[in-house]
């Protein structure tokens, strides 16, 4: 490829992924981004054709002063932050793209890629972002490199009628950029050996923003605030099991407990129990809410959070031990619990948790004894119309029991309904009654708030529950993957000497049964997505102990392999192949971009060493025999008129030296092949001089 087209292909690439990452800011809508792109192909075409860059009429569209807009707008104005810094970079991008003064704008244009790189990283930190940003930088190198070889032969400050012409003629191969990635890959594997060492100090708290509670997970929650988050199939958390040391897949479903909801006003619930404990978390070394023995069976759980912002900690079962990227955090007189920072969207949580009994909640018998004036809190009621009092009373009449009583509401709620997320926006269709009497379908929330009020009807404390049911796993990972349109609402009732028991009336609804990993490339895409999020966004100081100790463990490993190869024996060969096969296989990378492109490895080259190319070789050799004779070629002479500086040689040293110089300009700079048989020839005339 051309080296004008080259430049010109790198710089466009890093002005559609900078405006790829505005376009992650959602600052704007979709068709204003396909705007922008049709308006970016536009001008890499005019600039093919070279009708732009054009002088400016204005100072202003090529001048860095530009970016002093954005304060005197921000403050002048009041305008939003970042919709104003988006438009502001939008601006400069295609000024700078249109209008240039010299070939060092074109640095500048990189400079603005760059910032609106940084603002995606604001906003998007998702496994899309990694591919982006791994990209940008391979890109940016090409760029950098491509514009130093055009300022060459005219200068950074050459105005646009005269750097149009350069690169027009000279060619790029292959091996310069092969090469060239080699070493930025190389780079990268470098930096990330930093990053994985560089001590965390856990700054980020001051420079956030807390936002407010996901409507559904708050202590005001409208009747239908759950359907809705159930729309969507973001995920929510990614959580790894481990029972006795091991990988463990639990029996599903997986309540995961959020807020507990136990007033009614017959359109929306409200948790007015309150805090009642209060705990400092020091994160990672976490809390201990009950004494357990690690060896016990209980299972500890890692919970890897998206994007989802609430401050609600979701449990399993009974918490025996709490830790996460929060400095303090509550618990309620109905045992849920919630991070009291400022940044209370914590990333990563650690649970150790007792899920013996996973349909009851026996931490709640420990901590809060649930006396009855607690438990009158649970019958609370508000006016009900006489239909839903004859319904529960037809119900349970015959009934012996409280647990009878749950059994046979329960029977009623998952026998004679059905599921739906569609609902009717008249408020007079949407209410308990019409549900229980005329429509007979509905989402979870009104499922267990039927029962809930039933419950209460016939004298037994009950109480809403939302949260998350865990079904999907991905046995790739071998990790469960929690989704939006997993969220639901259950029912916990208070059974005597059994406590909070977990009871679930809505029928089967196909979102809690549906997984997104049909095929092998979408589990294997969630798994990097995990993997970008635990070990690059939440790499921590505990991650940095862990592969300390892997990497101790490995060292002892090899040693004992390499000792064990004098034998000659085929055992401790296949241990070192696998216990270094990552290591081996890194090398084998390396090695193969080190490898000339125009042969195999007999023609294996070191670029670093000058030996690499002949011609070269030979050049420098016969530079340094003159150098002996006082013969000294000036730094700024060519080949070409060092020759035509020499003095006369004896002995015909003189042709010998025309002959080297004209074999290494043929070689060196035109498309002519080195030739072995003229190797014999050309050391004869370097033994010459």
């Amino acid at each position: 490829m051309k080296l004008k087209n080259s430049f010109l292909l790198f710089n466009y690439l890093l002005t559609a992924m900078a405006l790829y990452c505005l376009y992650l800011s959602r600052v704007f809508p979709p068709w204003t981004g396909i705007f922008l792109a049709l308006g970016l192909g536009s001008c890499l075409v005019l600039e093919y054709q070279k009708i732009i860059p054009l002088e400016p009429p204005l100072k202003i569209l090529s001048s860095s002063w530009g970016l002093l807009a954005l304060p005197l707008l921000y403050f002048g104005l009041d305008l939003p932050l970042l919709e104003l810094l988006v438009w502001i970079l939008v601006f400069l991008q295609f000024s700078r793209l249109v209008f240039k003064t010299e070939l060092n704008d074109y640095l500048f244009g990189f400079l603005i890629s760059l910032m609106c790189l940084l603002v995606g990283a604001m906003v998007a930190q998702g496994l899309q972002f990694a591919f982006l940003l791994l990209t940008f930088y391979l890109v940016l190198s090409w760029a950098l490199i491509t514009y130093n070889m055009m300022a060459e032969p005219v200068g950074s400050h050459s105005p646009p009628a005269l750097f149009k012409q350069v690169g027009e003629k000279e060619l790029l191969g292959g091996r310069l950029f092969g090469f060239s990635t080699g070493m930025m890959l190389l780079g990268l594997v470098l930096t990330t050996l930093i990053f994985s060492s560089f001590p965390r100090l856990g700054m980020g708290g001051a420079l956030s923003d807390p936002g407010s509670p996901v409507s559904g997970f708050s202590e005001s929650v409208q009747l239908g605030d759950v359907g809705r988050i159930k729309q969507n199939s973001a995920v929510v958390m990614r959580i790894e099991f481990e029972h006795d040391g091991k990988t463990h897949r639990p029996s599903q479903p997986v309540y995961w407990r959020g807020v507990v909801l136990d007033h009614f006003n017959g359109n929306a619930w409200f948790s007015t129990v309150g805090p009642k404990w209060r705990f400092s978390n020091l994160p990672g070394v976490g809390t201990q809410l009950f004494p357990f023995d690690p060896n016990s069976g209980v299972v500890q759980q890692k919970i890897f959070m998206d994007e989802f912002d609430s401050s609600v900690i979701f449990t399993q079962g009974r918490p025996l031990f709490v830790d996460g990227g929060f400095q303090s955090f509550q618990v309620d007189k109905s045992f849920s619990f919630k991070s009291l920072d400022r940044n209370h969207r914590s990333k990563t949580v650690t649970l150790v948790s007792d899920v013996s009994a996973s349909r009851a909640n026996p931490a709640q018998r420990v901590w809060d004894r649930n006396t009855q004036p607690m438990l009158k809190k649970f019958l609370q009621l508000p006016a009900m119309g006489p239909k839903i009092a004859e319904l529960a009373d037809k119900l349970t009449h015959n009934a012996t029991s409280q647990e009878e009583i749950a059994n046979q509401i329960l029977h009623h709620l998952r026998t004679g309904f059905g599921y739906t997320l569609e609902l009717a926006q008249d408020p007079r269709k949407t209410s308990l009654e019409h549900f229980l009497f005329t429509r007979k379908k509905g989402h979870c929330e009104y499922f267990a708030s039927s029962m809930v009020v039933l419950l209460r009807l016939a004298g037994v404390p009950a109480r809403l529950v939302n949260g998350f049911v865990g079904l999907e796993w991905n046995d790739l990972g071998q990790y469960m993957v929690v989704r939006q349109h997993h969220a639901h609402s259950w029912v916990e009732v208070h059974l005597p000497k059994k406590g909070w028991v977990i009871y679930d009336p809505t029928p089967s609804d196909p979102l809690l049964s549906q997984s997104l990993f049909n095929d092998p490339m979408s589990r294997t895409l969630d798994l990097l997505r995990l993997n970008w999020q635990r070990y690059i966004l939440q790499y921590s100081g505990n991650d940095q102990a862990v592969l300390l100790t892997h990497l101790q463990s490995t060292g002892e490993q090899t040693f004992n392999s390499l000792k064990g190869l004098g034998s000659l024996e085929v055992e401790p060969i296949k241990i070192f192949i696998m216990d270094n096969l990552g290591v081996l296989l890194v090398l084998l990378g390396l090695a193969g971009v080190l490898v000339s492109k125009r042969g195999g490895l007999h023609n294996f080259r070191w670029p670093f060493d000058p030996r690499s190319d002949f011609p070269v070789w030979l050049y420098r050799k016969m530079l340094k025999k003159l150098n002996g004779l006082g013969i000294r070629k000036q730094p700024c002479w060519t080949p070409r008129e060092f020759l035509q500086q020499l003095p006369q040689l004896p002995d015909g040293k003189w042709e010998s030296v025309q002959t080297i110089t004209d074999y290494y300009e043929k070689t060196r700079f035109g498309p002519s092949p080195i030739l072995a048989t003229e190797k014999k020839e050309l050391l004869n005339h370097l033994r010459k001089i």
